[in-house]
Parts: C-alpha cells; sequence; structure tokens
C-alpha cells in the first residue's frame, strides 16, 4: 500500500511539473512573410517569454519549408525578465516556384535527466512563406538626425527596407552654403534597416545656430526630407564619462551603459548611442532620452542581443542639444548558453516530493506504533 501511494504521488508531481513548464513558454502563433523573391532574403525575430524564474529553450524548424530557414540562435535561456529573441531567416532556393509554402518552428525546454527528454510537449509557430517573382523596390526612413561632433555636421537617417529587394540608398546634408552626401556604407537587405551617414566639416562655419537640411533617396526617388536646428556655439558641453557593457550570450539581450555628464549651463536631453559591429554585421542601437539637469549625471542604458559567439566591437557616444560627446570603443566576448542539468522547476518538484515522502513515512511509523 506505501509503495503504490508513493509511486502516485511521484506520478502526479511529474505530471503536474509536466503540465506547468508546458505552459510557461510562449510566443507568436505566426510568422507570415511576404513577397519574397527567389534566392532572396527575409528576416523577423520570434521572442520566446516564459512565466518561469529561468529556463533553457531549444529551437527547431520543421515542415515542407524547413530547409529555406535558418534560426539565431538555436537555444538559450528565457526568464520573466528576460525574453530570448530569435532571429527568422527566410531563403528560398533561386528556383523556387511562385506560391505559399509552409514550416514550424518548434520550441521546448529539454530535461537531462532520466525522466524523459523534454519538460511538457512542445511549442509552434506556424511560418508562412509567400514567393512571388516581382521585383519591389521600397523603403522608409524611420528617423533623421543631425549633430555636431569634434569639428563636424554629422547628419543620419536610419533606413528600413520594406521591399523585397536589396538597396543602397544615399543622404544629403546641406547647412550653411555646404553639401555633402554619401551612400549607405552597406547593401541593405529586405526586411533590415541600417543608418546612412554623411558629414562635414565645420570649420569653415561660424559658432552659430544653423538650419540644415537632411534628405534621403532611394535611388531618384526621394524617401524623406527634414530640416533641423544645429548649433556650433559653446551653449551646451557634456561628456561620456564611462562607457561599459554587461556579461554577454547569444540570444540574450546584454547591457550597453554609459553614464553622461553635463557640465553645461542648461538641462538637456541625453541619448546614448552604440554601433555595435560583428563580422560583417553592424547594429545601431541607443538608449531613451533622459533630461539631465546642469552639472548632473544620468545613467544610460540601451541593449543589444548578439546571434552568434564571438568578439563584438562597440562604439558608442551620447548625443545631446544637436551635440555629440566625444566616441569610445570597447570589446564583448559572446558566449553560446550553456544548458543547466536541472532547471529550477525539477529541483522544486523533487523537493516537494520528498517533503511528502517524509510526512507518508512518519504518518506510517506512527501508525504502526499504535497498533502495536
Amino acid at each position: 500500500m506505501f509503495a503504490r501511494t508513493t509511486a502516485i504521488i511521484s506520478s502526479i508531481l511529474v505530471l503536474l511539473l509536466f503540465l506547468s513548464a508546458a505552459e510557461a513558454l510562449t510566443a507568436e502563433q505566426e510568422l507570415k512573410f511576404s513577397n519574397v523573391l527567389p534566392g532572396g532574403f527575409a528576416e523577423k525575430t520570434l521572442q520566446i517569454q516564459s512565466d518561469d524564474l529561468k529556463s533553457y529553450v531549444a529551437i527547431t524548424v520543421a515542415g515542407v519549408a524547413e530547409d529555406w530557414i535558418e534560426i539565431s540562435p538555436a537555444n538559450g535561456y528565457v526568464s520573466k525578465d528576460s525574453p530570448l529573441n530569435i532571429a527568422v531567416t527566410v531563403k528560398p532556393p533561386a528556383d523556387a516556384k511562385p506560391g505559399t509554402y509552409a514550416a514550424y518552428i518548434v520550441y521546448d525546454e529539454p530535461r537531462q535527466d532520466a525522466v524523459t527528454s523534454y519538460v511538457g510537449s512542445p511549442k509552434t509557430t506556424s511560418v508562412t512563406i509567400e514567393v512571388t517573382e516581382t521585383q519591389v523596390l521600397q523603403a522608409r526612413v524611420n528617423n533623421m538626425e543631425v549633430f555636431s561632433q569634434g569639428g563636424k555636421i554629422i547628419a543620419t537617417a536610419d533606413v528600413e527596407n520594406t521591399g523585397n529587394v536589396i538597396i543602397a540608398p544615399r543622404i544629403v546634408l546641406e547647412i550653411g552654403g555646404l553639401s555633402s552626401q554619401a551612400q549607405s556604407g552597406e547593401n541593405i537587405l529586405p526586411t533590415k534597416s541600417s543608418i546612412v551617414r554623411t558629414e562635414l566639416d565645420a570649420s569653415s562655419l561660424a559658432n552659430n545656430v544653423y538650419t540644415a537640411k537632411v534628405s534621403a533617396y532611394l535611388q531618384d526617388s526621394l524617401l524623406r526630407s527634414d530640416t533641423m536646428q544645429v548649433s556650433l556655439g559653446k551653449s551646451a558641453s557634456g561628456k561620456l564619462l564611462q562607457f561599459s557593457a554587461g556579461e554577454a550570450e547569444v540570444g540574450k539581450p546584454s547591457q550597453i551603459k554609459g553614464v553622461f555628464q553635463n557640465s553645461g549651463s542648461n538641462e538637456v536631453l541625453a541619448q546614448l548611442k552604440a554601433i555595435v559591429r560583428h563580422d560583417s554585421n553592424v547594429d545601431y542601437v541607443e538608449s531613451q532620452k533622459i533630461a539631465v539637469q546642469p552639472g548632473g549625471q544620468a545613467n544610460l542604458t540601451s541593449y543589444f542581443t548578439p546571434q552568434a559567439s564571438g568578439k563584438y566591437s562597440i562604439e558608442g557616444y551620447v548625443v545631446f542639444d544637436s551635440t555629440a560627446t566625444a566616441s569610445q570603443a570597447i570589446e564583448v566576448s559572446v558566449k553560446q548558453p550553456v544548458p543547466l542539468s536541472f532547471g529550477l522547476l525539477p529541483i522544486a518538484a523533487f523537493a516537494a516530493l520528498a517533503v511528502l515522502l517524509f510526512f507518508i513515512i512518519r504518518a506510517r511509523r506512527f501508525s504502526t506504533r499504535r497498533r502495536k
């Protein structure tokens, strides 16, 4: 009777463990890729969330079009406060016929014990790929900015490729009778975005406030044109005192931190900007804008999510009142996540089982003594 009761309790605990873990992981139900060319490229981010304190997740691809899909990272940790961002890249072969194709992203919580290889049943996100032979050339500008830095006037435009062919937009800066233009330093793939940047030598300009005109073009088509005020005077002064990054793992958001000091006489809005480079990949990230009083300091934080291990170089500066601090550069080593043998839920379950068995044994002994 005692052995049977113990077996039933163990089975119930294991079942509850599996069910709770299966419900813990959540993600979008569908990722849809439209207007992808044969031999083309498209990418979206799948964010996996969890109600657990910490879970190790493995991600795989299945379905008819699974060979067209790449995921990075293929595993990692997810918790309540830190979702796992998976880059889902679609690359139909050059001979793919127009039509709609399907696949699935499968994600689950693997275990390394003798009970089962996975915690609960796997979850899936359906992937729909619409292949077309019609080329779509289009883009949009999400943001434009002008600021002075180290004796130069710099203009940037955040351009997103919303079409299905590779683009190389250009940006034009006009200020004080001077003009400068530059083309994107890298071709922008479909669904991706990049910062296009140009600069002017400000040595011939007086210390004054100027109206700068910034225009972004895709071939001969104007995407967007803005006018902004930029000052070459000394009304704003500040410094990036510290620049650092936290520990970094593949698939896990990593902090980029900067400490800014406002040494001017007016309140300014400060924003940390960082350029993250790894191999041929370049990402641009930025913090929220924070108001900083004269003589005050602000802790500015941004995040990047590495998709591969290796050395990353990060260049950072703070933009405030149409001015930027000098840049600082650091290197970060990104590691692959290492799965744990037992997660928090298994430990809690076995602890609960041990407590139950203790009381069952105690009650059985007490019952035996009474019969004697």
